[in-house]
């Protein structure tokens, strides 16, 4: 039996250094313009999807500060609901309104900070939108990037081997 672990290893060397290795092939694309032009864009799209992600989080806390209000402003309403006679009569001599116009009065109030939870709610979602399509622009630029990085390589190594 012949033993083929000296032929087949030569040959495994042979290919090996005849390609480049990782840190060769980052120092060849780190000093190539275009791309380092994809880098560029993509950490200014990684930038911006953060720069939005910061904008819904405090949306989100505007929202959550106005549920705390609609709270408190439905249950003070609660509190001119079926208001006593006497008591009426004294809302409306210190305030000018009974308890149902301080019922309406609340009830209103909640109905206005709810339109503007809908509104930030909109906004949310907008900048979800947003948030997707930088994030598809990102996975794009990465494969387009990958795709010219391994050109550069094989066209460096191509000229290398013709050496």
């Amino acid at each position: 039996m012949q033993c083929l672990a000296v032929p087949i290893a030569d040959a495994m060397s042979a290919a090996i250094y005849s390609h480049m290795d990782y840190h060769e092939q980052y120092k060849l694309k780190s000093a190539d313009p275009k791309y380092q032009e994809f880098t560029a864009k993509i950490r200014d799209a990684v930038k911006e999807k953060n720069r939005i992600n910061s904008k819904q989080c405090m949306l989100l806390r505007e929202i959550n500060n106005l549920s705390v209000a609609l709270d408190l402003t439905r249950h003070k309403s609660w509190d001119f609901e079926g208001v006593e006679e006497s008591k009426d009569k004294v809302l409306e001599e210190y305030t000018g309104d009974d308890g149902e116009s301080w019922f309406w009065t609340y009830h209103n109030a909640g109905e206005e900070i709810e339109k503007v939870m809908i509104q930030k709610c909109i906004k949310v979602a907008a900048l979800a939108s947003q948030w997707d399509l930088l994030t598809d622009d990102v996975k794009t630029l990465n494969k387009d990037q990958d795709k010219y990085g391994d050109k550069l390589v094989k066209k460096a190594e191509a000229k290398e081997e013709s050496k």
